[in-house]
């Protein structure tokens, strides 16, 4: 079973703030479903939170393990 998680952050503060995000729709069974969903999620938030922009995302499995990535500042996701 793989969880599917965000981090965003407004780098247009003097502080920089981030936000974690995770799925409550999960877990997924393929990192494919896992990757699909972390679109959403930071599509979805974007409409809420448009001053944050994308960080890292991550497909974790329950045992520990996470397969991520360090994105870009990008809204190309």
């Amino acid at each position: 079973m793989i969880y599917a998680m965000i981090t965003i952050c407004n780098f247009m503060t003097v502080r920089q703030e981030c936000l974690f995000l995770s799925d409550k729709l999960g877990p997924y069974y393929s990192i494919d479903q896992c990757l699909d969903r972390n679109k959403k999620i930071y599509r979805d938030s974007s409409r809420v939170l448009p001053k944050y922009s994308l960080e890292q995302f991550q497909c974790r499995p329950e045992h520990g393990l996470k397969y991520s990535r360090k994105i870009a500042i990008s809204k190309d996701i």
